[in-house]
């Protein structure tokens, strides 16, 4: 799939995830293009707006704790290497 592809394909799916907020299929897509494309801040913002709106998914809150984990974790050492 070419980058305007994914793309369009990662935009039609947040737009649908805004009006079927609990539609879990449509975020997991969601959640693996913005893995394949290393795009940290739209997993984290995605992750919180579905917290928001479904407030009892405690996977999704284990997961969004794991990502904020590994990112202070990767902060923590870029800046403790010379």
């Amino acid at each position: 799939m070419n980058e305007r592809t994914k793309e369009m394909k990662s935009n039609q799916l947040a737009e649908w995830l805004e009006t079927h907020s609990s539609d879990r299929v449509v975020l997991n897509e969601l959640m693996r293009i913005y893995i394949g494309d290393r795009n940290v801040d739209a997993m984290l913002s995605t992750l919180e707006v579905w917290l928001t709106r479904n407030p009892g998914d405690t996977e999704i809150e284990a997961a969004l704790a794991d990502l904020r984990q590994q990112l202070s974790q990767t902060d923590t050492a870029a800046v403790d290497s010379p």
